[in-house]
């Protein structure tokens, strides 16, 4: 706050912004979802369509997810979770196990059970979002197990594993991505900023992974790893 006001004060004093006295004031949560609800509108990425539960719209031959994220990451607006959105819409997730790092909203969690997979596994361990994914869950009676957990605390393998997630986060939980991916399953992570894709990459490759291909939307990077 102090060096928000410093800031304005420059401004104002070289004439290059006129703006009036800084003002505070807290934001309750409900307050932030009405103001969500008022400005959201249904998304067709990839094979998807993704709708909040008070908004009817026609499917037409998209993989409708419906969810209201409500305080976690994953409404669709966001350039990581189109990406990877675009790359599971190219993946056969029929009759496949998955497993949602970082699930957030379960954004992913619920479209993977769209495209048919037989066992989704999301997970985060953040406790806010895993109240969050339990809802959309809950509500859409969809069959995903949603637990508060980091990759190297889930057992078993995965035909498929999903991690939109920051870099550093990727970099570091690689060893636990690989033991998580089933030998011949695929990786597809998102949340890399274009500076760190190559310390990224680097983490992945030493963990076993190969690249199969790479997808550019703005500064961030998106990887399909096998």
């Amino acid at each position: 706050m102090r060096r928000v006001k410093e800031a304005l004060g420059h401004l104002g004093a070289f004439g290059l912004a006129p703006i009036g006295a800084l003002s505070i004031a807290s934001l309750v949560e409900r307050e932030w979802l009405e103001a969500w609800r008022e400005h959201y509108r249904p998304l067709v990425i990839g094979r998807f369509l993704v709708k909040p539960s008070w908004i009817e719209a026609r499917a037409d031959e998209h993989l409708v997810i419906e969810l209201d994220p409500g305080m976690a990451f994953g409404t669709g607006l966001h350039p990581t979770t189109q990406q990877m959105l675009r790359a599971m819409s190219d993946l056969d997730l029929r009759e496949a196990s998955v497993l949602d790092v970082g699930t957030g909203s379960g954004i992913l969690a619920l479209a993977a059970r769209a495209a048919g997979a037989a066992q989704v596994v999301a997970i985060d361990v953040d406790p806010v979002a895993v109240r969050v994914a339990r809802e959309n869950v809950s509500r859409l009676k969809a069959h995903i197990d949603v637990a508060e957990a980091g990759a190297r605390d889930v057992e078993g393998v995965f035909d498929v594993v999903l991690a939109n997630i920051v870099a550093r986060v990727i970099a570091e939980a690689s060893a636990d991505l690989r033991a998580r991916t089933r030998a011949n399953g695929t990786l597809v992570v998102a949340g890399i900023i274009a500076d760190a894709e190559d310390d990224t990459t680097a983490a992945l490759m030493r963990a076993g992974f190969r690249i199969a291909s790479r997808d550019v939307q703005g500064d961030w990077v998106s990887l399909i790893l096998r």
